[in-house]
């Protein structure tokens, strides 16, 4: 099926970071290593969650048991499976990861190289938008009535070009100011590329963006997921 799949996981206020105990057996030594090396709790619990679910769903794919999976990352530090590491599937599998304030979310399809970016819309960065978008995406912003409506044309349009960013394997070395993005809500296709956006829990904006030449018709299907029963 032409699938994209996001899991989503809603970390709860006052989670502790003993209730990963389990999950962290999951983790390699080096991924181990950098759970440590985080200051804040908060931070840890995003970063452990984010490789449990990535390996949890993963090794469903794969046909893989989660403790065998062994990341690797291009030269920009995006991860990938090889081929080797894709288990039973004949099939590659195209993953991406994104977490803001309490929300991790993985977007994972067979289809074509992905990138997901999740943000809190919370805090006004319009004044940032002559650093980061050209002159089509910042009419569109300002072209908004009222400021609420304003900063979710600004989310979404910056969710888009993170996740390009991250789909192109790239991240922040690939300036947000040399590629454009579509600026219609919902689905749009820019080229050989699609992009999804939609809201989660009210407060979040979620958008992926899929390398998609042969222009397939997508289906997305979102899956909320306990953190407790990640294991």
């Amino acid at each position: 099926m032409n699938e994209i799949r996001l899991y989503v996981v809603s970390v709860k206020d006052g989670f502790e970071l003993n209730r990963l105990d389990r999950g962290l057996a999951l983790l390699d030594e080096e991924e181990l290593q950098v759970y440590r090396r985080y200051q804040v709790d908060f931070k840890k619990v995003e970063f452990a969650i984010g490789r449990i679910l990535l390996k949890t769903q993963l090794a469903q794919r794969i046909g893989a048991d989660p403790r065998s999976i062994r990341f690797r990352k291009n030269q920009y530090g995006k991860l990938y499976l090889s081929e080797q590491d894709m288990g039973t599937t004949s099939e590659q599998v195209f993953f991406n990861l994104s977490h803001t304030d309490k929300l991790i979310v993985c977007a994972m399809t067979t289809l074509g190289d992905i990138g997901v970016d999740v943000e809190h819309i919370a805090r006004d960065h319009l004044t940032i938008m002559p650093r980061v978008f050209n002159e089509t995406e910042i009419e569109y912003v300002n072209a908004q009535q009222g400021e609420e409506e304003k900063l979710a044309a600004f989310y979404m349009i910056w969710t888009r070009k993170e996740a390009y960013m991250k789909a192109k394997g790239m991240g922040f070395s690939l300036p947000p100011l040399s590629f454009a993005v579509p600026v219609r809500p919902g689905r749009a296709t820019h080229g050989e590329w699609e992009y999804n956006t939609c809201r989660l829990l009210e407060k979040y904006m979620l958008s992926t963006a899929l390398h998609n030449p042969t222009g397939y018709d997508i289906h997305y299907r979102i899956q909320e997921i306990d953190c407790e029963q990640l294991e």
